[in-house]
């Protein structure tokens, strides 16, 4: 006891030095977790452009390329670049027509391919396309991914996409399913 007493400033000393290290641990740590959940927030409301092929036999046996915003706010198009190339009807411009072009949440922007589809159902389709959101810092998004209709069907309506033969609603379902899981393995860190 009479240790503790001639020591007492010492010892008050070492419990502040304690005290103060402890306090910028929970700083920090709270200072991560604000940033994962801006950040989290920011991919939640951001646009999400999608690129797919489009089947509709139910009234002839043609194949589109749709472009369509599963996000929630506006995209902006920047640049569209598929090899390779389709052979899009009615636009010598091609998909460039398309550049600057505003899509708002769910909208969609179908392109008739011309021509036999079954000429196009060997290939593998590299896409690849920028876009912005209508936020005041103007942020670019890049998508590219791979589509390969090799094997395709044309029978039914079907929507083909990079991660296999899904509606976007059945793509952007597990685009949500993929950001809770990741908010709740940041809650279980917390």
């Amino acid at each position: 006891m009479e240790y503790i007493q001639a020591n007492q400033g010492l010892i008050m000393t070492f419990l502040t030095f304690i005290y103060v290290i402890s306090t910028i641990v929970i700083v920090l740590c709270n200072a991560a977790t604000i940033k994962e959940m801006k950040l989290a927030r920011m991919n939640e409301s951001r646009p999400y452009i999608i690129g797919q092929f489009i089947s509709v036999s139910d009234y002839s046996q043609s194949l589109d390329f749709q472009l369509k915003n599963i996000g929630r706010t506006i995209g902006i198009l920047n640049s569209i670049e598929i090899f390779p190339e389709l052979p899009i009807s009615h636009h010598k411009d091609g998909l460039s027509v398309f550049k600057d072009f505003p899509l708002a949440p769910g909208q969609t922007i179908n392109v008739m391919l011309e021509g036999d589809p079954r000429d196009i159902l060997d290939k593998e389709f590299k896409i690849s396309f920028k876009y912005n959101s209508c936020d005041p810092k103007k942020t670019t998004y890049e998508e590219k991914y791979i589509i390969p209709l090799r094997g395709y069907s044309l029978s039914g309506h079907h929507y083909i996409t990079a991660g296999g033969d899904h509606s976007p609603e059945e793509r952007s379902a597990n685009a949500l399913r993929n950001v809770a899981s990741i908010l709740s393995s940041i809650s279980g860190r917390i």
